[in-house]
């Protein structure tokens, strides 16, 4: 690429000390240094029309407070230059950014914003510098009560309790057994450093902190020395440049280098914790993992050499360490991971579901392993493939490339190294298959399974500790109160008046009209376009798409199911995750990972639904394989699928068990973790045929399904494998197959199917019988509760909007967008104290309320009532310009290659084109108030048909029909 600067130059106060041609992003990162501050700058050139800044601070906690935490969400919430009470929220409302957010890490927080239309860019980026380098905190300690935390008390006599944002949000992040042990690992691994802390915050620890205290950390990170800007893009760095100088100009400059301390090698230790479950079987259900301190950042060798091992030991059920504990029954899983981003690397070995006692023999297991390997050798041909993965893995780009490479740049960066290491790859897998023959990876094998200084956690499920917790929570509440003379009383009364004072009193229009907007001048008034181009091919529909890459395809298949298995598609969804894990008549399991390695970069089975605009009434299924592979590997790659799809043993019952009692505890997770999605999925249920289907294949029910199997495995796998074995010869067939390619800009415009090898794919599938393919059935009308052990919840209701003579348009994507932010925001989110609600609807004419860790879920059910009566009123005294702008920008997402392919597959499908974009594009511009005040209508109608699903312990406060134990 043209260099556009050279070393010495100087823009503003910013003096170029480094200009590096990064070849494997197609950039020129340029690293600058602000003479009078200190401030660090990189700016990588690249030719992407999305553009990116950030700035992050060196954050080190020294407790488990959260104080950084609760510091990100705040400094969004005003400042000197935008008074409004939430600049954030007014960003979202009037913007196209393409990502805003904030992010606290284990040692700095990360401001990032984006956006492909440069005035929006500046605007992001000035509002950022002013949150940061200017926050209202200072004067308005309303901010912390409502993000970090506060007693709730409104009356006296009331009993006090405990909220906040942060504090929520944590008590949802700690349901999670993953994040109990890491938390307890982590204090083990790094007693003398920050990594020992919680920079999230523990919610037992939350409300010891002081507001006086948390100025102080604001005080002594948030300054400019401290500061490290990204910009990349194609764009003007003049431009943010001269809004980054303006701020630095007052900025505070600390003098002081922030310093992260190495942690030198401890004595091995352990510790046992417990996690909550609800299910009283409680066999088999200990995690016991392991965990050592690897290597210094700046060895990227030895991380990356670390990460082949981790893959060649575990990246599937023949792998050598997998099959160890599963053949000597000591654990339904194992997890190997290399946790980078921080100052000193670590790695983790986890055995799932096993139990304590087993603890000696497993790690005798794992030294008769490596003792095996080091004697035998490594398995050469699966080294390569594993490092023939990740090179390919390396030159993909991510959705959000841009924040990909800021973290990348500050993975060194912020520890002193060079800014490009982790984006420059040069030498790096040359180096990886160099180590093959030679000693290299049994030395680094030894090294992380050695003993000595072994960090061990065994995290034990408890029936109990849940409420425990809940208990200690509420009688440290209640002697902190009872501590409280009548004067303390009353200040902790006029604390919460004034603070849902703050909450409930609007942003003045001199306030709101400080905040930088667009107007809707500054919008296309026509939406980005995919372009897909259609062919006949044998038989089967070929759709093409065009995408800026090199030497790269993305290929995928898309197979209808037989209507026949219309009542049994939670069995059938299981096929997806078998695959892959049972032998073929070619290939054992071991050997057909290595050979998934060596040919593809990815390779994922799944399921799509697709239903035709406006018709609730049927619906189709398809079996999906996707898969990105160099087009060397075109045809490879079209013998490998159909070896699989069609030569898999299905009868290998012990295989089946394995991953399924996997997928089991996976899924069991995901539902504490992600219970709005799974809500949202159940309530949308039974409107539509399609909505039955996804249900069925990714809801609640294939999760009841899978407990049952599961439970009754012995007696019921001979009857599931013939069930999967029949399915399988029946679904993959040429027949109505359809194919979706995405090849490179030049290839779309001269496309040869020879070189794509299409024959190949097509002629690898069978001839298949005239199948019916439209499924009909609909689930129940019946609400449910979904009960998890966690103390916040997750508030779903659901409707149809054909059941409510209407359709999705360009008036609901806006409605949606200004209910979400400007309603059920500051009800549920800023009033409530949950982290997260929305109003989704779509072109699958779903209406859609979630909240996410809400501490209030059942009150929450009331707010999503009354949305109807907010949305008529705001019209009648508000303009809704803003939301327009908001709204056109959530049809506009960034997407990777392979994402925008599969996105347009789908939507040509379902009968969705360009046309239907422009359409709802034409009505988001011409939006009036009437067209509003409809959806009010509807929304109060709405409350009649709605379908609910409460995810939560709190089933005293929800009436249901059903009630699932998790």
């Amino acid at each position: 690429m043209e260099k556009k600067y050279k070393i010495g130059d100087k823009i503003f106060n910013f003096e170029i000390i480094a200009v590096k041609e990064i070849v494997d992003i197609k950039a020129v990162l340029y690293e600058m240094h602000h003479l009078p501050t200190g401030a660090k700058l990189i700016y990588t050139d690249t030719k992407d029309n999305n553009k990116h800044f950030s700035v992050a601070f060196k954050t080190v906690p020294d407790d488990d407070t959260g104080v950084f935490h609760i510091l990100e969400h705040s400094v969004l919430g005003g400042s000197k230059k935008y008074p409004v009470r939430e600049p954030f929220a007014e960003l979202l409302k009037s913007s196209m950014s393409t990502f805003l957010n904030a992010m606290t890490y284990p040692d700095k927080t990360l401001y990032p914003v984006s956006s492909r239309n440069e005035k929006d860019f500046l605007n992001l980026t000035q509002v950022y510098l002013d949150a940061v380098f200017n926050p209202a905190i200072y004067y308005n300690p309303n901010i912390f009560y409502q993000e970090g935390w506060h007693y709730e008390l409104n009356e006296r006599g009331d009993s006090a309790s405990l909220n906040g944002v942060v504090f929520n949000e944590m008590k949802g992040v700690y349901s999670s057994v993953d994040e109990r042990i890491n938390s307890a690992l982590l204090k083990m691994l790094f007693s003398d450093t920050c990594y020992q802390y919680s920079s999230g915050g523990m919610p037992s620890v939350i409300p010891t902190l002081k507001y006086e205290d948390f100025l102080e950390k604001h005080r002594k990170f948030y300054c400019a020395d401290n500061a490290y800007f990204y910009l990349e893009g194609d764009m003007e760095p003049e431009k943010p440049l001269a809004l980054i100088e303006k701020y630095l100009k007052n900025a505070p400059v600390s003098n002081s280098e922030i310093k992260i301390a190495e942690q030198k090698a401890l004595l091995a230790d352990r510790k046992t914790v417990y996690y909550p479950v609800s299910d009283e079987d409680t066999a088999d259900k200990t995690y016991i993992t392991f965990g050592k301190i690897l290597c210094d950042f700046s060895d990227k060798n030895k991380l990356f050499a670390a990460d082949v091992l981790a893959q060649y030991l575990t990246s599937s059920n023949e792998a050598p360490l997998i099959r160890s504990m599963l053949s000597k029954r000591l654990g339904q899983d194992v997890r190997f991971y290399v946790n980078n981003g921080i100052a000193q690397s670590y790695y983790v070995i986890q055995v799932c579901n096993t139990e304590a006692e087993k603890e000696e023999e497993i790690i005798s297991s794992f030294k008769q392993l490596v003792d095996n390997i080091i004697q035998d050798g490594f398995d050469k041909d699966e080294l390569e493939a594993i490092i023939r993965r990740l090179e390919f893995q390396s030159h993909e780009c991510p959705k959000e490339c841009a924040l990909a490479h800021n973290d990348a740049v500050l993975s060194s960066y912020l520890y002193g190294g060079a800014p490009e290491l982790y984006l420059d790859n040069t030498g790096l897998f040359d180096f990886l298959r160099g180590q093959i023959n030679t000693d290299y990876y049994e030395n680094l094998l030894n090294e992380l399974f050695d003993t000595e200084n072994l960090m061990t956690v065994i995290a034990k499920p408890s029936l109990t500790v849940a409420q425990e917790e809940t208990d200690a929570e509420n009688e440290y509440v209640k002697n902190i109160q009872n501590s409280w003379s009548d004067s303390e009383t009353e200040k902790y009364i006029q604390l919460n008046k004034k603070l849902k004072e703050w909450q409930q009193t609007p942003d003045t229009k001199e306030q709101i009209d400080t905040m930088p907007t667009l107007d809707l001048s500054d919008v296309s008034s026509l939406p980005l376009k995919t372009e897909t181009k259609e062919f006949e091919f044998k038989g089967s529909r070929l759709l093409l798409h065009p995408a800026p890459i090199t030497g790269i395809s993305y290929i995928n298949l898309y197979f209808p199911v037989p209507a026949e298995y219309e009542n049994q598609l939670e069995g059938l969804s299981l096929l997806a995750n078998i695959l892959m894990n049972v032998p073929t008549e070619k290939y054992n399991v071991f050997i057909l990972n290595q050979e998934l390695k060596r040919i593809f970069g990815n390779l994922r089975f799944d399921y799509t639904v697709i239903s035709k605009p406006n018709c609730n009434d049927k619906c189709e299924v398809y079996f999906s394989v996707s898969a990105s592979m160099l087009n060397s590997n075109l045809k490879a790659a079209a013998e490998f699928i159909s070896e699989v799809t069609q030569n898999s043993d299905f009868r290998s019952a012990d295989y089946i068990q394995d991953v399924l009692f996997q997928l089991l505890d996976s899924f069991r997770n995901e539902i504490i973790s992600d219970g709005n999605r799974i809500g949202a999925i159940r309530a949308a249920a039974p409107f539509s045929a399609s909505g039955t289907a996804t249900e069925c294949l990714e809801g609640i029910s294939c999760y009841e399904y899978l407990k049952e199997l599961c439970s009754d495995f012995e007696n019921r796998i001979e009857e599931f494998s013939a069930f999967i074995e029949s399915a399988a010869k029946k679904i993959f067939t040429k027949e109505k197959m359809v194919i979706g390619l995405t090849v490179s800009n030049e290839d779309f415009n001269n496309f040869s199917a020879e070189k794509y090898e299409i024959d190949s794919f097509v002629s690898s599938f069978p001839s298949g019988g005239q199948k019916e393919t439209e499924f009909k059935r609909k689930l129940k009308r019946e609400s449910t509760f979904i009960s998890i052990p966690s103390s916040v919840s997750y508030a779903v209701t659901a409707s149809n909007l054909l059941e409510l003579n209407d359709k999705y348009s360009g008036a609901w994507q806006v409605a949606s967008k200004l209910l979400s932010l400007e309603y059920l925001w500051n009800e549920v989110r800023v009033r409530s104290g949950a982290y997260g609600v929305r109003l989704s609807s779509g072109y699958s004419n779903n209406l859609c309320f979630s909240s996410y860790r809400d501490p209030s879920g059942a009150k929450t059910f009331d707010v999503y009532a009354k949305s109807g009566e907010f949305l008529r009123n705001y019209v009648e005294n508000n303009s809704f310009e803003r939301f327009i702008i908001s709204a056109i920008s959530d049809t506009e997402p960034l997407m990777s290659p392979e994402t925008a392919g599969e996105i347009a597959d789908k939507e040509y499908l379902s009968g969705i084109d360009y046309n239907v974009h422009c359409r709802l594009r034409e009505e988001m511009l011409n939006l009036t108030p009437e067209d509003l005040y409809s959806k009010a209508e509807i929304l109060e109608l709405m409350q009649n048909n709605a379908v609910s699903c409460f995810v939560s312990a709190d089933e005293d406060n929800f009436i249901s029909q059903r009630k699932i134990i998790i």
